[in-house]
């Protein structure tokens, strides 16, 4: 009775006070501005936990329960003390998952902007079912904030990797320079003629067609068993039509392929006309 009543009594000289602290080893403390501290005497935020290896356990009873779920929880309220963003870490369903959510203004729905899952998936404003599943914040043809986004480290310079509505598109500085179209799979350039300008026929290509030196080879790297690859030496191309040839940022040399069919296509056409003058002058010669 007398330790009952000697508790009671430091308890309300700790309360007079408005701070105490539980247990000589500082196992619980509270100030007079609220603070609370778990390990220490001087906490230095709402709730403080210190020590040699501070844990907090949060574990639901109901572990038989499919739809049991344990979260801990920090939210973010308006003026009126609406909330409006949460961050979660905690199982939900058995899946355990880490979560950073917004309120939905109209519907007053929490919907996760970031999770995190058991399973090691990532998803963006989506449950994720894959490693990455990002949910495009808009259907975009070109710039907007949908899809991925690299920018280069010196600049602003960006590219944009994105879900366009119907094609997978690949998008430069907010102007989208190809995709890769639905259904097929195949890699379509951008080439509306309302998006070109300084437009001029091209010059006689024939014989510098005759002398590019198709080859087959190997990259560095290959196995000598591996199948070789055809094509040019982009130093070979640049001699004859250096307008084909381009330069990496280290001023390696590479070869734009797709227009070789122009050539080629032009090059028929001016083989075609001296086929068709060829056959006049040999009615000419007949008559």
């Amino acid at each position: 009775m007398g330790h009952i009543k000697r508790v009671i009594a430091f308890s309300l000289i700790m309360l007079l006070a408005n701070s105490f602290t539980l247990a000589q080893d500082t196992t619980l403390t509270v100030t007079a501005n609220g603070k609370v501290g778990i390990g220490t005497t001087s906490p230095e935020g709402t709730f403080d936990v210190s020590g040699a290896d501070p844990v907090i356990y949060i574990q639901d009873t109901e572990t038989l329960s499919a739809n049991a779920r344990v979260f801990l929880k920090f939210s973010e309220s308006d003026n009126d003390g609406s909330p409006q963003a949460a961050f979660r870490i905690g199982q939900d369903s058995r899946t355990f998952r880490i979560a950073f959510s917004a309120e939905d203004t109209q519907t007053g729905i929490y919907n996760d902007l970031f999770t995190v899952k058991d399973d090691g998936f990532l998803g963006l404003r989506i449950s994720p079912v894959a490693d990455l599943h990002i949910k495009q914040s808009q259907a975009i043809t070109s710039g907007g904030t949908g899809g991925l986004m690299l920018e280069d480290a010196d600049d602003t310079d960006n590219w944009q990797v994105h879900h366009s509505g119907l094609h997978l598109s690949f998008t430069e500085n907010g102007t989208r320079r190809s995709y890769i179209t639905a259904a097929t799979g195949e890699l379509t350039v951008v080439s509306d003629k309302r998006f070109k300008k300084n437009i001029e026929g091209l010059p006689s290509v024939l014989d510098g067609v005759l002398k590019l030196n198709p080859l087959k080879y190997h990259y560095l790297g290959n196995a000598a068993s591996a199948v070789k690859t055809s094509g040019f030496l982009a130093q070979e191309v640049a001699e004859v039509f250096p307008d084909l040839v381009r330069h990496d940022e280290d001023g390696n040399m590479g070869l734009a392929y797709d227009n070789f069919a122009v050539l080629a296509i032009k090059a028929i056409q001016e083989q075609q006309a001296i086929i068709e003058q060829l056959k006049q002058d040999i009615e000419a010669l007949k008559n």
